[in-house]
């Protein structure tokens, strides 16, 4: 499992300030209205002082999503001690619960388009969809130890784009009554199945 506190502990108070604001405009005005200007602005800082934290806005993109890694990792960690198979279904619907939060779903969104049309953006989305990933596979691998690497891996794929893509479909403010009734519960009976398979 990544150590989750690194990062975050490396980051001084004011990176994360900045962090806030980027991930606020993000969500409110897309993509388009993540700019250095936009950020330095609402910030009330210069140019040169954002990018004494984040030269580029690949970087600034990165510690978006490292923050958001280490959030959910926390986040997961912080919960009661359990076995391994609950640990796996624990992440899986800590990952179903943001989905229904604004913030965490449509950062995502705006990031997926972003990446769309920036070849930083999209190598920075790349190496975070290859944490999320390992992280899943070794979840697995502590839920079932004899699970090669590699099957882990491809299970770990499997899921993340099955969770990934249900966000369309389920995310924060998608209408709920498009879903059939009991979507969750057997979007979670797959993840097992997955997991079992793997």
């Amino acid at each position: 499992m990544p150590d989750t506190k690194t990062a975050a502990a490396l980051r001084p108070p004011r990176a994360e300030a900045l962090l806030d604001v980027a991930a606020a405009l993000l969500v409110e005005k897309g993509y388009s209205g993540l700019s250095f200007r936009s950020v330095a602005s609402r910030a009330g800082v210069g140019i040169g002082n954002l990018q004494h934290y984040f030269p580029t806005r690949a970087a600034l993109i990165h510690a978006l999503l490292e923050r958001t890694f280490e959030a959910s990792v926390a986040t997961l960690a912080g919960r009661p001690a359990s076995d391994p198979d609950t640990d796996i279904l624990a992440a899986i619907s800590h990952v179903l619960e943001e989905q229904g939060r604004r913030e965490p779903c449509v950062l995502f969104w705006e990031l997926w388009a972003l990446s769309a049309h920036d070849p930083e953006a999209s190598a920075v989305m790349t190496g975070f969809y290859d944490r999320y990933v390992a992280h899943i596979a070794g979840l697995i691998r502590a839920a079932r130890p004899e699970v090669e690497a590699e099957a882990a891996h491809r299970a770990g794929l499997l899921i993340a784009a099955l969770l990934e893509g249900a966000s369309l479909f389920r995310g924060h403010g998608r209408p709920a009554d498009r879903l059939p009734a009991g979507f969750d519960t057997a979007l979670v009976s797959l993840v097992r199945d997955i997991v079992s398979r793997a």
